[in-house]
């Protein structure tokens, strides 16, 4: 299938084990590179959430590079380790963020707004979101 299949699906949610600049399918380590060039320009507008434990714990010009590959609007995901639990509460508000808002520089403005008055689990989490429109 090609990107055009899922172009009305635009948040692309990846729940795996992960560690900094990486996540894990099974026992093989994916690094944001390799999964750069696998999505490289099939992931247009879309918002790709890490839904692993510390893969975003890299340099902001990773993530940016990341998006340039690709072709996504943003990037977000936990930059240390996380309680699975608080984790799955936090994100059931996120993608309730990202359901209400559209994928613009105002949405995303507002979807990050969400995000931080989501009470401390964003703080707590160390929940980041990088998009290239901020930039």
């Amino acid at each position: 299938m090609d990107a055009q299949t899922y172009r009305s699906f635009p948040i692309l949610y990846l729940a795996f084990h992960g560690e900094s600049s990486a996540i894990y399918v099974g026992d093989e380590p994916y690094s944001l590179d390799k999964l750069g060039a696998l999505f490289e320009g099939r992931c247009h507008n879309a918002i790709i959430v890490f839904g692993s434990c510390s893969t975003l714990d890299v340099r902001e010009r990773s993530l940016l590079k990341f998006l340039e590959k690709t072709g996504a609007l943003a990037v977000c995901g936990y930059r240390s380790d996380v309680d699975w639990l608080a984790a799955t509460a936090f994100e059931l508000l996120m993608l309730s963020a990202m359901q209400g808002n559209e994928f613009s520089g105002r949405g995303i403005a507002a979807i990050e707004k969400k995000i931080r008055s989501s009470s401390a689990l964003s703080r707590e989490l160390k929940f980041r979101l990088v998009s290239k429109l901020a930039v």
